[in-house]
């Protein structure tokens, strides 16, 4: 029992981007439970629903829970650094990154993530007008957005 508490104590790197050079200064958990390192300042700055950084009291400790799994969070979380972002039209093809996709796109829209939700309507667009099974998988993240 103690091996796991001192575990969740462990500030976890960002993940985010291939080679983040940001310090970590808020830890956030997806709702599968992987801890991920975030920077408060990104997320602020590329985010409408976070609050000013000198509008809140935290503490590297304090772990900031999201509905969001992993795999959604660590996507957004790109959007939040100034990189080289994925291929959101290849993302879609794959069929077992499809639900990711539309949690993508809703998970950009809550936080209003606008460069995010760009990229999901950009490649909605594209992929939707090239194949049509491809466009049925991508109905719900339109819907979502009401682009069409």
């Amino acid at each position: 029992m103690a091996s796991e508490s001192a575990k969740d104590h462990i500030i976890p790197e960002c993940e985010a981007v291939e080679v983040c050079r940001l310090s970590v200064d808020l830890v956030v958990q997806s709702s599968n439970g992987k801890r991920i390192g975030a920077h408060m300042k990104n997320l602020k700055q590329f985010c409408t629903a976070f609050p000013l950084t000198d509008s809140v009291t935290h503490d590297i400790e304090d772990v900031i829970i999201f509905n969001e799994d992993a795999e959604t969070l660590l996507l957004l979380l790109q959007y939040t650094h100034y990189d080289v972002h994925h291929n959101l039209k290849e993302h879609i093809r794959k069929s077992e990154h499809a639900s990711t996709f539309v949690s993508l796109t809703a998970a950009a829209d809550k936080y209003g993530n606008f460069f995010a939700l760009e990229a999901c309507k950009s490649a909605l667009n594209h992929v939707g007008l090239e194949d049509h099974d491809d466009a049925l998988r991508v109905l719900p993240s339109l819907l979502l957005i009401q682009d069409f």
